[in-house]
């Protein structure tokens, strides 16, 4: 049995079957057996249950995720620990995520109308506190390419 003043029938029409109770003269405690109310109060708990298991389903989602980065973290933490010599992990991982910026920005393969030189030099200005003035640089050298690029990027992010 469920009350009309239960969360459920509240959220889900309750004080419309409330009035209909009352147009019928049916009493508070008098048990309701219409068809129409039974189904209504089984349509209000597959909504409810439906949303219960959409939360679930996200929950178990993020989970999956804050647990894949977990992995790549201690993944790495361990790598760090086994290392005979720490400074050249730092050295290889500091490369990657250079390497990985300058690829989003200068494309390996591409030609220089498809680089985005500027927003090269605010992320590294902004995220590493890295000032290059990458636009002024690249005026001042000759046959410039991606390879170049990273390589001014990496002795400048040693440097510092």
């Amino acid at each position: 049995y469920i009350a009309l003043e239960d969360n459920l029938m509240r959220i889900f029409g309750g004080e419309a079957v409330a009035r209909w109770m009352r147009a019928f003269g049916m009493k508070e405690d008098d048990a309701i057996e219409e068809r129409m109310v039974s189904r209504q109060i089984e349509k209000a708990q597959r909504k409810v249950e439906q949303h219960n298991f959409d939360i679930r389903k996200n929950l178990l989602e993020f989970d999956d995720t804050a647990n894949d980065q977990r992995k790549v973290i201690y993944e790495q933490r361990n790598e760090l620990l086994d290392a005979s010599e720490v400074a050249e992990s730092i050295h290889d991982i500091r490369a990657d995520v250079f390497a990985e910026l300058v690829n989003r920005h200068v494309p390996p393969d591409s030609v220089d109308e498809q680089w985005d030189i500027a927003g090269l030099d605010r992320a590294l200005a902004t995220d590493y506190a890295i000032e290059l003035d990458l636009p002024n640089w690249i005026e001042t050298q000759s046959d410039v390419n991606h390879e170049r690029i990273l390589r001014h990027v990496l002795e400048v992010a040693e440097r510092q």
